[in-house]
C-alpha cells in the first residue's frame, strides 16, 4: 500500500497531493462516521465525533508537513556539468538539511556541488517557481548570489544567462573556476 501511494503521489504536485489526501481522508471519515452512528448507542456518537475531530487534527498536521510524510517527494535537480568541452548529466536528490533560507522550515534543501567551469544546471519545469540561492566558495571567501530561473532573481548581484526555456526545462550557467565549489540552496515556494 505504501509503495502504491508513493508511486501515485510522486506524479502529483504538492497542491494536488494535498487535495487527494484531503479527499481520501474525508471519504474514510464519512464512511466511518456513518457506520458508527448506525451501530452504536446515543452516548457513543459524541465519543465518535470527538475521536474523528482528533484524527482530523493529526491528519491536517501531517498534510502541512508533507516532506516528512513522503520523503520520496523531495525534488530532483538534473545537472548538466560542462568541463573542458565534455558533458556529464547527473540526477541528484536534494536532501533535507537543518538550515533556514527564508522559507518554511520543511522547504529548505541544500546541495554541495563540486565545480566545473562553467557549471550548467537544468531545472525541471515543476521546480521553476523555486528560488535557488548559491554560494561560490574558494580561498578568497567567495560570496552569496541569488538566482531564480524565472528571471525574478537578483540581476544586480548575478547576471544570469538562460540558455533555453521550453515546456520542460530551464537552463542557466553559474560561472565558477575549478578550485571553487557551489553550495546550492533550494527553497520551495510557500
Amino acid at each position: 500500500m505504501k509503495k502504491i501511494l508513493r508511486v501515485i503521489f510522486k506524479k502529483l504536485s504538492r497542491k494536488r497531493r494535498f487535495w487527494v489526501i484531503l479527499f481520501i481522508a474525508g471519504l474514510l471519515a464519512f464512511v466511518a462516521l456513518i457506520v458508527l452512528l448506525i451501530f452504536q448507542g446515543e452516548n457513543m456518537k459524541y465519543v465518535t465525533l470527538f475521536v474523528l475531530f482528533i484524527l482530523f487534527g493529526v491528519f491536517a498536521y501531517k498534510v502541512v508537513h508533507l516532506p516528512k510524510v513522503f520523503p520520496d517527494s523531495y525534488p530532483t535537480l538534473e545537472l548538466l556539468i560542462v568541463d573542458n568541452g565534455q558533458q556529464q548529466t547527473a540526477r541528484v536528490n536534494i536532501q533535507k538539511e537543518s538550515f533556514r533560507c527564508g522559507c518554511y522550515p520543511d522547504n529548505d534543501y541544500i546541495l554541495n556541488i563540486p565545480c566545473a567551469a562553467p557549471q550548467q544546471f537544468r531545472i525541471k519545469r515543476d521546480l521553476r517557481q523555486m528560488t535557488f540561492v548559491y554560494t561560490l566558495s574558494d580561498q578568497s571567501g567567495g560570496g552569496t548570489y541569488y538566482l531564480n530561473p524565472d528571471n525574478e532573481g537578483r540581476p544586480e548581484v548575478f547576471s544570469e544567462k538562460i540558455l533555453r526555456e521550453d515546456d520542460e526545462y530551464n537552463e542557466f550557467i553559474i560561472g565558477a573556476t575549478p578550485d571553487q565549489y557551489v553550495k546550492l540552496r533550494v527553497c520551495l515556494p510557500e
